[in-house]
């Protein structure tokens, strides 16, 4: 049977974000041979010889506020066991992909297979001894680090009017204070020197006091406003999930935006019946409404 042990640590939140970070590790046992064939042959390791390896799993992510914890140990187990029965009590060398199986091998090679189906998985770290271990975090490192959404950023010809027009249509709410950035470290920020940056953040709806955020600025000298057909390369539009897309386009309409296109209903396979239509804010921008059915509304 798989032997295992399991650890938590609090990671640092960022500031002003509620959700805790929490780091899990889960290690398990197994016993199995190896050689090193690599290795010049008066080498001990390129003799068959055999270890009690452990694997410590580790996984990482914002703790589910409901639940209370991060993930089921129970599924770190099942994710882990395919690959904890092809290791236990096996020469590694017969095992496709560990021809040479280091720990810094087998570690990279539970990786690949687990990350699939283990999503939240930061590190695997293989022990041969109780004092040699090695660890791999995947081809891109990212040593544990938490990523949190933050915002995205609207230039506006009018930063005041276009927060108004968010506020009222889609019900964002101003947060933390107006911004007025100048000086040296916008100079240098921007590479645009003598510039001033004015605006504000707004939360959008459905995600919480500490979800992310519209970024409205305005220029002291906005660049050119250049056509901005839907399928050009790069960020295209803003989506908001509304329960009347009549009655959010018309106010739209009312306060100086306009459609862009018609409104439409698809099915979607796997997730179901979705009706959308982009439109443009008063200053071009393009958003989505889109509302989601479910069979009542059929």
């Amino acid at each position: 049977m798989m032997v295992d042990h399991l650890w938590e640590t609090w990671l640092p939140g960022q500031i002003g974000n509620s959700k805790m970070k929490i780091e899990l590790q889960k290690t398990f046992q197994f016993e199995a041979a190896h050689s090193l064939p690599r290795l010049p042959q008066d080498h001990k390791c390129y003799r068959l010889h055999g270890h009690s390896f452990k694997a410590t799993l580790h996984v990482s992510g914002e703790c589910d506020e409901d639940l209370g914890w991060l993930i089921d140990y129970a599924e770190i187990s099942d994710a882990f066991k395919p690959l904890w029965e092809q290791l236990d009590h096996h020469h590694l060398n017969e095992i496709e992909g560990l021809e040479n199986p280091t720990s810094e091998n087998i570690a990279r090679w539970i990786w690949d297979h687990l990350k699939p189906a283990l999503p939240l998985l930061q590190a695997v770290e293989i022990a041969e001894t109780c004092n040699a271990s090695c660890v791999y975090r995947g081809d891109s490192i990212s040593f544990g680090m938490p990523t949190r959404y933050a915002h995205v950023n609207i230039i506006a010809r009018d930063w005041r009017r276009l927060c108004e027009f968010y506020e009222q249509v889609f019900d964002c709410e101003p947060w933390s204070s107006e911004r007025d950035h100048h000086g040296a470290h916008i100079d240098a920020l921007t590479k645009m020197p003598g510039m001033r940056v004015q605006g504000r953040h707004l939360r959008v709806p459905g995600h919480g006091p500490n979800g992310p955020t519209i970024e409205i600025f305005t220029f002291s000298e906005n660049g050119k406003d250049y056509p901005r057909p839907l399928n050009r390369p790069g960020f295209a539009h803003l989506a908001f999930e509304v329960d009347d897309i009549d009655a959010k386009r018309e106010q739209i309409k009312h306060l100086g935006g306009d459609d862009y296109g018609d409104l439409v209903t698809i099915d979607i396979a796997g997730a179901g019946r979705l009706s959308l239509i982009y439109m443009t804010d008063l200053e071009g921008n393009v958003v989505e409404l889109q509302k989601w059915h479910n069979d009542s509304d059929a």
